[in-house]
């Protein structure tokens, strides 16, 4: 647990001096079960924009979901970057989903290198 507090105030700080120098940050939101709730969403602004990743996650849809309402229920973000595939359960929240085909970025990422 301590860990992915780390990881999170890593995020979170990593945004932080970005916005700093004048850049816009969309933040990325992560989290693994009921505990990481406490601090995962800490530091987002309500009805932002904010970006997730449903990639590797298609085993656990279930669990992703709980992670994901309760998003909402602190945050309530006004727009959703996902990057893989939506669950057609997140439609049902209500949100602004703006879908990320995965394979397109991870495919520009290799020619650009």
């Amino acid at each position: 647990m301590i860990k992915q507090q780390y990881s999170i105030f890593k995020n979170r700080y990593c945004g932080a001096y970005w916005q700093s120098l004048g850049l816009n940050v969309i933040p990325s939101i992560t989290w693994s079960d009921e505990r990481s709730f406490k601090f995962c969403f800490l530091g987002i602004p309500k009805n932002s924009c904010v970006a997730i990743s449903t990639i590797g996650n298609r085993k656990a849809q279930k669990e992703f979901m709980i992670g994901y309402e309760e998003m909402f229920a602190q945050i309530n973000p006004e727009y959703v970057i996902c990057f893989g595939k939506p669950f057609d359960k997140m439609y049902s929240l209500g949100s602004n989903i703006i879908y990320c085909p995965y394979h397109q970025f991870a495919k520009k990422h290799k020619e650009a290198i």
